[in-house]
């Protein structure tokens, strides 16, 4: 994970694991810990345990579940930055390789997060710019 633990305040009464929290207190989540401990070998490089049992694809619980770049309006602001320099990093090391082929029936594909609008940038404000 980005960061290896989370803090935050409960805003009501609650109960953590069967224990009472008051309201205001403060929270402290290993999600390093917890990340390891959700999955079975859990310290090991598997990066088939996120995909959906067919293999063809990224299972959305799991990806839900996934919590090292934080949840919510507090999560890292850097995360798509994080996965779009993994992407560029692989297709980097993958461009060394010369014969390099996909298992027969499988289709490389990638939805970015980004949304592309096109154009040359921000348009010129009006008395600043001459024709």
């Amino acid at each position: 994970p980005s960061a290896p633990i989370s803090f935050t305040k409960a805003l009501v009464d609650c109960e953590v694991a069967g224990k009472p929290i008051k309201a205001g207190t403060q929270l402290i989540f290993p999600i390093a810990q917890m990340m390891r401990e959700s999955y079975e070998d859990g310290d090991k490089f598997m990066p088939e345990r996120w995909l959906t049992p067919s293999g063809d694809s990224i299972d959305e619980k799991k990806r839900l579940e996934f919590i090292a770049f934080g949840v919510g309006p507090r999560q890292c602001p850097g995360k798509y930055l994080a996965i779009r320099e993994l992407l560029c990093n692989t297709a980097l090391f993958l461009r060394n390789f010369d014969n390099i082929r996909l298992v027969e029936g499988q289709v490389a594909s990638y939805t970015s997060p980004f949304r592309y609008r096109g154009g040359a940038g921000i348009p010129p404000m009006t008395g600043y710019h001459e024709s």
